[in-house]
């Protein structure tokens, strides 16, 4: 009973989406979009501090967080849950 329930408000809700469905239209709408032009807008975004390329060889793929100071192991990640539930 239940499954018939929440597949039929799946099914609603995919109706309503395609009725209601708004017109999103964006600035590379028919352009080609080159990875180039792209970094030249992030540098220009952030005053024209140029990344540098994420040299994926090394097997790094977290380069620009670590940059930013968000990166955070798995033992930081849980120190900081703990953490967070302790003030609630």
């Amino acid at each position: 009973m239940r499954g018939i329930v929440l597949v039929s408000i799946a099914i609603i809700a995919m109706i309503l989406s395609a009725i209601f469905k708004k017109d999103q239209k964006t600035k590379y709408d028919g352009k080609i979009v080159s990875s180039q032009m792209l970094s030249e807008e992030v540098a220009k975004e952030r005053g024209n501090k140029k990344l540098p390329q994420v040299n994926s060889v090394n097997g790094s793929t977290n380069t620009y967080a670590r940059m930013d100071k968000s990166w955070s192991s798995f033992p930081d990640f849980v120190g900081k849950l703990i953490k967070g539930w302790r003030r609630l």
